[in-house]
């Protein structure tokens, strides 16, 4: 892949990134031991993209300090051929479908079925882009 840095990230264990895909810079990645971060071939990632596959109890009770603080952590996956553009946010469980654009500052907390142009938050799709 064509990476420009900085990029941050936390493990990189079970990060998988395609060989013909592009990263700008200020990538985030919040991986984990037991979660897969998976970017397919020929994905195109704008600056300051946020893959944050951990997350945190909402609970304050549960979350204990920040070195003994459980997580929780799913799988990411962008499937071959996506843009995710500026600014866009992932959590863990969401898988972006094949030739998906994701628009500018999105949030997205569910997966988007592929071909398909999604914005806002929480990002809704808007318009297929099935060729």
């Amino acid at each position: 892949p064509y990476v420009k840095a900085p990029v941050w990230i936390d493990y990189g264990t079970r990060l998988r990134v395609g060989s013909t895909s592009f990263i700008n810079r200020g990538l985030v990645v919040t991986d984990s031991p037991v979660a897969e971060v998976r970017i397919g071939e020929r994905c195109l990632l704008g600056p300051g993209v946020c893959l944050a596959a951990v997350e945190h109890p909402l609970d304050p009770a549960q979350r204990g300090g920040p070195l003994g603080a459980p997580t929780y952590a799913a799988d990411i996956v962008i499937e071959d051929d996506c843009w995710i553009c500026a600014g866009v946010t992932i959590v863990g469980g969401v898988t972006i479908g094949r030739g998906s654009t994701i628009g500018a500052g999105a949030v997205l907390t569910k997966s988007i079925p592929p071909y398909s142009l999604a914005v806002g938050n929480p990002a809704r799709v808007i318009r297929s882009l099935a060729p």
